[in-house]
């Protein structure tokens, strides 16, 4: 080799180093199915592109268990105490003694309580009544803060309305746990789906049994399928691209020759990608090597050509052709960045970077690495061999059509495009609505242009939605107006709790009679106090 061709091979080699080492420490592998959607650009676009992955229902996973009390509740122990999981909702824990806050502190905002003597007397007479059923450590300090039991009812707004055993059609026992990563963050998924499997292998005999669902479940599943896939994508493509070149040339320098342009290809595409978006997604690395897969051609149409002619007249003859293709070709490719979608801003960056780089490479690298006698590269195949590669492709294109599965070749359904299963889907659904879980199928969202109008509208939209309700046009609806009232509702309530000095008077009257002791309640006398000096509970709050 001249010196020449050992100086362009060491720029080159430099050169994708350079590019390795900068774009190597930022390159992380991502597999963020929502990076394939498109910017959001109205509401509803929003909702599904920014929330949907956040909210509280998005991040069950439901769990379908043998009816095995016992081993249920040593699994939601188990399961409690994984820092991945949240929280565990069954049917078989006890309700919570009080709702979570904010809640707990706004109590007396978001329910209406009697606060006359004759209210006060009446609702301790209720709750003596319950305490009288069986010594309760929990109810008597909820009693001593809630006298007047509004937090139970709140309790209830929240308990999802269903049927009192969370069962699935076949008998099982359905648990939810719900994961502390948002659905599309899939390590955080991943982790939250081991740890069910970890403590379902370690409570259950046979942890087959067990059924995992939710949309968490799904992405994991779809992660670990992409990167099999863009494995076997690109190991095939290569072995195939290596056969052709092998039946075609029958020249190992024809080989290494052609692999640097796609090297350099691929080496630019990564870095330029790793370098603009932090991450590399596994379907841009999976497509993304299947469609530079054009760049093969650059090669070849030189190396064919030096064949039969001279370094010189091949770059002369094939350079205007393959520079046209190379450019157009690249920003093709590149007019994927204006989709709006990162992860097709990805695909086209380094698809477009790629066929680029492939293109100058074949310019200005190979023909310094051409041997002076081109004919050394001359490999003329037999006549019988220049049928091969036809019959190949024409012998796997029969193949592909007699074992495509029956039916039209064109369809119109979107569920199709779903890459879950529809038998799986229609099994999470079946697990949801066994739980009384919300459904994201269906969702309404509102806007306007301060917290309370919003509140307003909000309860605008829940007396409609009760009368679809009551007509039957919808089965139901869960909506925070249920749960937090008008800021004009909640300043009349305010307003109703009377001062300290007024209520440890009439609390004194109420209990008169009754089997309690006054200064047991000091807690609902200090919170009632505190209740009046509480901004308003906003949407804000309870997120």
């Amino acid at each position: 080799m001249r010196s020449e061709s050992w100086s362009r091979l060491l720029a080159w080699l430099c050169v994708l180093g350079a590019l390795l080492a900068l774009a190597w420490p930022r390159f992380e592998l991502s597999y963020d199915l929502g990076l394939f959607l498109p910017a959001p650009q109205n509401a509803d676009q929003r909702v599904l592109v920014e929330r949907l992955g956040e909210a509280p229902g998005a991040r069950f996973m439901l769990l379908a268990l043998p009816d095995e009390p016992a081993r249920i509740r040593a699994l939601i122990d188990r399961l409690e105490a994984e820092d991945a999981i949240e929280r565990v909702l069954s049917d078989l824990t006890p309700p919570p003694d009080r709702p979570p806050e904010p809640l707990w502190k706004y109590r007396y905002l978001l329910a209406d309580a009697d606060w006359r003597v004759s209210g006060l007397r009446v609702a301790l007479e209720q709750r003596l009544g319950e305490l009288s059923l069986g010594a309760n450590p929990g109810l008597e300090s909820l009693v001593a803060s809630d006298p007047h039991g509004v937090s139970l009812d709140i309790l209830e707004r929240l308990t999802p309305a269903t049927d009192a055993s969370w069962r699935s059609t076949d008998g099982r026992r359905v648990l939810i746990a719900v994961s502390r990563a948002p659905t599309f963050d899939l390590a955080g998924q991943a982790r939250a789906l081991e740890a069910v499997r970890k403590a379902i292998g370690e409570t259950f005999d046979e942890p087959s049994s067990a059924t995992l669902s939710g949309a968490g479940v799904f992405g994991v599943t779809l992660r670990d399928t992409i990167r099999t896939e863009a494995t076997w994508r690109t190991l095939g493509a290569s072995a195939a691209i290596l056969v052709i070149l092998l039946l075609a040339y029958r020249n190992l320098a024809v080989l290494v020759l052609a692999a640097l342009p796609l090297v350099a290809g691929l080496v630019s595409g990564f870095s330029a990608v790793a370098l603009l978006f932090g991450s590399v997604h596994g379907i841009t690395l999976a497509f993304g090597f299947t469609l530079l897969g054009v760049a093969i051609d650059y090669p070849l149409h030189y190396l064919s050509r030096v064949r039969v002619d001279s370094v010189v007249g091949a770059v002369r003859s094939t350079w205007p052709t393959l520079r046209l293709s190379a450019l157009s070709t690249g920003l093709a490719y590149l007019a994927l960045v204006a989709g709006g979608a990162e992860g097709m801003a990805q695909l086209g960056v380094f698809s477009g970077i790629g066929v680029l780089a492939a293109a100058a490479t074949t310019r200005w690298l190979l023909p310094a690495l051409t041997p002076t006698s081109p004919t050394s590269l001359s490999a003329p195949s037999p006549p019988r061999l220049r049928f091969i590669v036809p019959a190949l492709v024409a012998v796997l294109g029969g193949a592909v059509a007699g074992f495509a599965p029956a039916g039209p070749w064109w369809s119109s359904d979107l569920a199709a495009l779903s890459p879950v299963p529809t038998d799986q889907l229609a099994e999470e659904g079946r697990l949801r609505q066994a739980t009384g879980a919300p459904s994201l199928r269906y969702q309404v969202v509102l806007e306007d242009r301060d917290a309370e109008a919003l509140q307003r509208r909000a309860h605008d939209l829940e007396t409609v939605l009760e009368e679809a309700r009551r007509r039957g046009l919808i089965e139901g609806f869960r909506t925070l107006a249920t749960l937090l009232p008008a800021p004009e509702r909640q300043r009349q309530r305010q307003a109703d709790i009377p001062s300290s000095p007024q209520l440890a008077s009439a609390l004194a009257s109420a209990l008169d009679g009754l089997p309690f002791a006054a200064p047991a309640f000091s807690p609902f006398l200090q919170n009632a106090e505190a209740s009046r000096q509480l901004p308003l509970l906003t949407l804000s709050l309870i997120h």
